[in-house]
């Protein structure tokens, strides 16, 4: 859904042009998750996180996880991408 929701929308609009995607979620956690639905939470993974960012054009630059769910590999990925990390 994501994918064609907000990723589909990226080119031919002319204008301003989008310089980043702030993904907050859906790696936050569980416990303090706000108004985000609970059922799509999910762990840290880094498999599901280049999907989002292929469909994306590369365009996610900001990440908002929850650190204590996120594996090393997974951090280290954002960063050595230039991802910035938002502990949530």
């Amino acid at each position: 859904m994501l994918k064609y929701s907000l990723f589909g929308t990226f080119g031919g609009c002319g204008g301003a042009r989008l310089l980043g995607v702030h993904l907050e979620g859906p790696f936050i956690s569980r416990v303090h998750a706000g108004a985000q639905p609970t059922e799509y939470i999910l762990k840290p993974h880094i498999e599901y996180f280049e999907e989002l960012q292929a469909y994306s054009g590369n365009k996610i630059k900001i990440v908002t996880l929850a650190p204590e769910q996120a594996d090393g590999d997974f951090i280290r990925r954002l960063k050595d991408g230039g991802e910035i990390v938002y502990r949530a």
